[in-house]
């Protein structure tokens, strides 16, 4: 793992999970602070395992920090999370005492029908405890109609509420970032500038290069799994950097079908879904309805 030492930022997060349930995580995170001395450190957690040694260790190697938090009022928080309430407010403030000069944290909610009110209380909580921003991304919605009807993409009165909070934020000193789409760039630089290594929908290794629920099924073996350098430069991944800002028709499969979709539209699984009908590209779906968009191929 000694080619961590070259990355500007890594970021330690479980990708279909909790990393703080991960019993080794606080020995895990000294490693690589200790490999990669001048790196931005970051993880991603939900705050109710963020206490004793996981907190130690946040506090102790880390330079940033995100919890998706998703609610702040009891109510909501009780109905959406299910988890500990006042267990989670309180290892917010004891992250607040302990957090180091320049540490960063940041909140974040995934914004819907039934959490639109608890966008104005959470930018108040990042406000007391000292926190330097709050998100509220757009709820991408799935096939399922209950879901479906949790979008707020077209509830305009909802978006103009939060878009409000900007302001009001500000006064506090909280940066507020709404995403009004999951819309990716025309120009999209990611194949050359970040990596994904988790695992796919039954547990196998995988490496990609971005998080757009389109799946690359490039698999990893255990013998090159901390092989970066071999995965960072294999055949398809040089493919995709060819070819991400290609024309239309010469893009590969994930981009291409990425490129197409915002996945904040209620039906953009539909749209997904023609888009892979109308063509004779080779894509398909898995258990799960994701998009498969390259055959299996192992690194």
């Amino acid at each position: 793992m000694k080619w961590l030492r070259y990355v500007s930022h890594i970021y330690l997060f479980a990708g279909s999970g909790e990393p703080l349930v991960n019993p080794h995580f606080p020995e895990i995170a000294r490693v690589v602070r200790r490999l990669a001395r001048h790196s931005s450190l970051d993880a991603f957690t939900n705050g109710l395992a963020l206490r004793g040694r996981n907190l130690d260790a946040i506090v102790e190697n880390f330079s940033r920090l995100h919890i998706s938090l998703n609610a702040v009022k009891r109510e909501t928080f009780d109905g959406l999370i299910k988890g500990d309430y006042d267990a989670t407010m309180a290892n917010l403030e004891e992250l607040s005492r302990r957090k180091p000069a320049g540490f960063y944290v940041e909140l974040s909610m995934v914004l819907m029908k039934s959490t639109a009110g608890d966008a104005r209380p959470m930018i108040e909580l990042a406000a007391r405890l000292g926190f330097q921003r709050v998100i509220a991304a757009q709820y991408v919605a799935t096939t399922n109609r209950v879901d479906q009807e949790q979008s707020v993409k077209e509830d305009q009165r909802i978006l103009d509420d939060v878009r409000r909070l900007r302001d009001y934020a500000q006064n506090n000193g909280v940066d507020f970032l709404l995403a009004e789409s999951a819309r990716p760039p025309k120009v999209c630089a990611l194949p050359w500038m970040s990596a994904y290594i988790t695992n796919d929908d039954i547990g196998r290794r995988i490496f990609t290069i971005c998080c757009s629920g389109i799946g690359m099924n490039t698999y990893v073996s255990p013998s090159v799994y901390v092989d970066f350098k071999k995965a960072w430069n294999s055949k398809r991944m040089q493919h995709i950097r060819e070819t991400v800002n290609a024309p239309r028709e010469m893009q590969n499969n994930m981009c291409y079908l990425c490129k197409q979709t915002d996945k904040t539209d209620r039906n953009w699984n539909s749209t997904l879904r023609r888009l892979v009908a109308s063509t004779d590209r080779q894509i398909s779906f898995n258990q799960y309805g994701e998009a498969v968009a390259f055959p299996r191929e192992h690194i």
